[in-house]
C-alpha cells in the first residue's frame, strides 16, 4: 500500500513538472528605435537601422526573425540565432542598412517573428512604425560661405577663419551659383554650417582663390541656407573725409578702425556697407588702396573685398585675416579715392556731402561678433564756376514743356544733350545725340516743383530753371 502512494507522488509530481513546463510563455517583441534616433536626419548611404528587442516572457528565446519594410516594399529578414536571452532581457540589433537620400520621406515597418513552430503569446509589441524625414542636402552655393542664403562681403570674413582647411574636392567644380553637392568636411564652422562652404573654387582647401567666387557671385541668393547672421551698427570704425572738397576735386576717403589711444581688442575681420549721394561722385572714378594697414598685409595674411554699387550710391568692403590669430590696434585700415562730379547741378553755395556707414560686422578669430562705435564723415562741396543760365546768354534755344504729355521739348542749333536734374542735384532724366535741332526729354511721372535743365550745345554748356507743374 505504502508503495503504491509513493508512486502515485511521482507520478503526481511529475506531471506538475509537466504543466508547468507547458505554462511557459514565449514573448518576443520590439521595444523602440534605436537609430535613427530622430524622426528627422541628414542624408546618409548605408544607414544602419538598429532597434532594441526584448524578451517579455519566461522562457528563454535564441532564435527569431525581424523583416525588414521601407515604403511599403520588403527590404530583408535578419534571422537571429544568439546570444539566448532570458526572460526580461533586452538587446539591440543592427537588422540591416538603407539609403536615405536628401529631402525624402522614409515610412519604416519592422516586424518581429518567432521561428516557425513556436507561438509568441503576445503580438502587440512585435510591430514598429515609424516615419523618417531627411533634411534637404547642404549644397555649396560658390561665394555663400556662412551659407545665409546671400553671398555678399560678411562672407570674406567666415572664409578668413577657416583658411586653409582642407576637405574633399568637389566632382565637376565650377563657380556657377548652382548648388553643388559634396560630402560634409571633417570641419565645421564657428556658426555650425560645414567647412565645405568656404571651399567655393571646390579644389578642396579654402584659401585666397575661394574669393573669387564671392565677386563673380555678390549678391546672387538662394533658398537652401538655413543660418542667420546677425549684423549691428555699433562698431569703432571712423570716416575721415577733407572738411571741404571742390567739384571734379580728386577725394581720399580715409577709413580708420580704432584709434591709438583707443585700439580694438582681439580683432579679425570686419564687413561694412557705405552709402553716398552717387549724383555727388564720378562713376568708375573709385581706387581703393590698403598700403596703410595695421591689419596685415594683402596676399600674405590679409583678403580684401570690394563691390560698388554706384546707381544704389552703395559700397560693400569686407577684410579679414587668414592666420587664425586675432590682433589689436588702430588707425587707418585703408584709403578710397573717387573724382567729385564736374559740375553739381541747381545748388548756388556749398553743399553737404556725407559718407555714411549703414551696416558693419566685426569678428575675431572665433567669429565671434565685436561690439563697436561708427563715426560718419562729413564734408561740404565748393562749387567752382556756375555754368551759365540760359536766359541770361544770347542763344536760340527753346524750351517747351508740355505737362500733359509728360515730356519737355528741346529745339535750336547744334543740341547734343539734355539733362534733367532735382534741385538736390538728383539726376532724373538724360537725352543725348550727336548733334540736332530738337531733343524730346521724357517726364513721366515727374512730380509738380522746380527742376534744372542742363543742356550742351556745340556751343556750350548751360542750364535752365525749370518749373513743372
Amino acid at each position: 500500500m505504502r508503495t503504491l502512494n509513493v508512486l502515485l507522488i511521482i507520478s503526481c509530481f511529475s506531471s506538475f513538472l509537466a504543466l508547468k513546463a507547458n505554462s511557459l510563455v514565449m514573448d518576443m517583441g520590439i521595444t523602440q528605435l534605436l537609430q535613427p534616433s530622430e524622426t528627422t536626419i541628414e542624408a546618409a548611404d548605408n544607414f544602419e537601422v538598429q532597434i532594441e528587442v526584448m524578451n517579455f516572457g519566461d522562457e528563454a528565446i535564441d532564435s527569431f526573425y525581424v523583416d525588414f519594410w521601407v515604403n511599403g516594399e520588403y527590404q530583408l529578414t535578419y534571422d537571429y540565432i544568439t546570444p539566448t536571452l532570458a526572460g526580461g532581457e533586452t538587446y539591440p540589433l543592427i537588422i540591416g542598412t538603407h539609403d536615405f537620400l536628401p529631402d525624402e520621406t522614409y515610412d519604416l515597418q519592422i516586424i518581429l517573428r518567432l521561428t516557425d513552430g513556436e507561438i509568441d503569446a503576445n503580438n502587440s509589441n512585435d510591430t514598429l512604425e515609424v516615419t523618417i524625414t531627411t533634411l534637404p542636402e547642404d549644397l555649396v552655393f560658390p561665394g555663400d560661405v556662412n551659407y545665409d542664403q546671400i553671398a555678399n562681403n560678411e562672407d570674406l570674413l567666415d572664409l578668413g577663419v577657416v583658411y586653409g582647411t582642407t576637405g574633399v574636392a568637389r566632382n565637376g567644380a565650377s563657380t556657377d551659383w548652382v548648388g553643388q553637392s559634396v560630402e560634409d568636411w571633417t570641419t565645421t564652422q564657428f556658426n555650425g554650417e560645414n567647412a565645405k562652404h568656404a571651399d567655393c573654387n571646390g579644389d578642396g582647401i579654402v584659401n585666397a582663390d575661394d574669393v573669387e567666387a564671392i565677386r563673380l557671385n555678390y549678391n546672387q541668393t538662394h533658398e537652401s541656407g538655413k543660418t542667420e547672421v546677425e549684423s549691428n551698427l555699433e562698431g569703432n570704425l571712423i570716416l575721415e573725409l577733407p572738411e571741404e572738397v571742390a567739384e571734379g576735386q580728386t577725394v581720399s576717403l580715409k577709413v580708420l578702425l580704432g584709434e591709438l589711444d583707443n585700439p580694438v581688442e582681439n580683432f579679425y575681420g570686419v564687413a561694412f556697407t557705405l552709402q553716398y549721394d552717387p549724383t555727388f561722385i564720378k562713376e568708375e572714378s573709385f581706387l581703393f588702396d590698403y598700403s596703410e594697414n595695421w591689419l596685415g598685409t594683402l596676399e600674405s595674411d590679409l583678403l580684401t573685398i570690394e563691390k560698388v554699387f554706384h546707381s544704389d550710391g552703395q559700397i560693400d568692403i569686407g577684410m579679414v585675416r587668414t592666420d587664425q590669430m586675432d590682433i589689436s590696434g588702430g588707425g587707418e585700415i585703408m584709403s578710397i579715392d573717387f573724382a567729385m562730379s564736374d559740375a553739381i547741378i541747381g545748388k548756388t553755395e556749398g553743399v553737404p556731402f556725407n559718407i555714411n556707414i549703414i551696416k558693419i560686422k566685426a569678428i575675431d578669430e572665433m567669429a565671434v561678433p565685436i561690439n563697436m562705435q561708427v563715426q560718419q564723415a562729413q564734408s561740404t562741396v565748393i562749387l567752382g564756376t556756375h555754368i551759365p543760365l540760359l536766359a541770361h546768354n544770347a542763344t536760340d534755344v527753346e524750351i517747351i514743356p508740355q505737362v500733359n504729355q509728360q515730356q519737355i521739348i528741346v529745339e535750336g542749333n547744334g543740341i547734343q544733350n539734355c539733362q534733367l536734374f532735382s534741385l538736390q542735384g538728383r539726376l532724373i532724366a538724360t537725352e543725348a545725340k550727336e548733334s540736332t535741332q530738337q531733343l524730346l526729354l521724357n517726364t513721366h511721372e515727374l512730380i509738380p516743383g522746380i527742376y534744372i535743365l542742363r543742356l550742351r550745345t556745340t556751343d556750350g554748356i548751360y542750364a535752365h530753371k525749370l518749373y513743372w507743374q
